[in-house]
């Protein structure tokens, strides 16, 4: 099924639907199906009196597997209302199977109160908004681009020994900022120090939010330069139901684009091998590949 060249994104066709979903269910269910785990993921998400986010729920509600909320989840500044009146009656639907990141407009309230009020345990340790858990083969990060994560930082320290502690063959990271896009925000340096470690360490996938398009990236090292072999493919995905962005500049390691519909990422993660799709909330599939894992060396 996965015998196809390193990297090369090709259509799949059927390729999810080949798969019979088999629910683990419980607090933090997973779609294990017989390819692996599903996983959907979006971020900037819930805007009180918008339609987006409902619709994006409803897409969820038709998909099992992990959800993946890539930060500005309640509009417009993160408050406990907003939790409550904003994200809880359309993605907090889907609460016991979300793994959260932070992002700039959670922070709009002091110290993120309402995000970790409402996360409670699911988004980490209380107040520093970074954790990691493992699904099937793989191995998940959710880091904290609204704090410091350059070397010598709690979170650097931290993820350094996240790394070096994972046996797993196959990692992907998530956060708010990406270090590189097309869209208005563009790149955000804060998070290339991580980017690095997650590089020097085999890591696989990076998704973000922040910038209110879909794009998908080339492999590429932390300073920006292609990486067939070992690079990390990062996708952002800013779709989740706030509104959309116009395309700026596209950057060079663009491969997809897409901002007129909001819709979610999808992706199969597999031992050694991942498969994804952009869903939009019309149903439709507008980008899809498959890769193999980078081969990471094990200490």
């Amino acid at each position: 099924m996965w015998g196809v060249r390193r990297y090369r994104a090709i259509g799949l066709g059927t390729i999810f639907s080949l798969f019979a979903v088999l629910a683990t269910g419980g607090t933090g269910a997973s779609a294990q199906t017989a390819g692996g785990i599903e996983v959907l993921a979006a971020g900037d998400i819930a805007v009180c009196g918008g339609r987006g986010a409902a619709a994006t729920a409803r897409l969820l509600n038709r998909h099992e597997g992990a959800v993946l909320a890539l930060g500005d989840l309640a509009y417009g500044e993160g408050t406990p209302w907003q939790f409550k009146h904003c994200y809880d009656p359309t993605w907090g639907r889907h609460k016991a199977r979300t793994w959260p990141a932070p992002g700039n407009h959670d922070y709009r309230t002091p110290r993120a109160a309402g995000y970790f009020a409402y996360w409670g345990a699911r988004a980490g340790p209380p107040g520093r908004g970074y954790y990691s858990f493992d699904l099937g083969a793989w191995h998940l990060i959710s880091l904290n681009s609204n704090v410091a994560a350059d070397p010598g930082s709690a979170q650097d320290a931290w993820l350094r020994a996240d790394l070096a502690a994972t046996r797993a063959p196959c990692i992907l990271a998530f956060w708010h900022h990406p270090v590189f896009s097309s869209g208005p925000h563009g790149g955000d340096e804060r998070m290339r120090p991580a980017l690095r470690r997650l590089y020097e360490a085999g890591a696989s996938l990076v998704l973000a939010g922040h910038d209110h398009i879909y794009e998908r990236l080339a492999p590429h090292d932390p300073d920006g330069r292609r990486d067939a072999a070992r690079g990390l493919r990062a996708f952002v995905v800013g779709t989740g139901g706030a509104r959309l962005y116009r395309i700026r500049r596209i950057h060079p390691l663009s491969e997809f684009r897409f901002r007129d519909q909001w819709g979610l990422l999808r992706l199969q993660l597999q031992p050694g091998a991942y498969a994804w799709e952009f869903i939009t909330v019309a149903g439709q599939v507008r980008d899809r590949g498959r890769a193999h894992c980078v081969a990471r060396k094990q200490r």
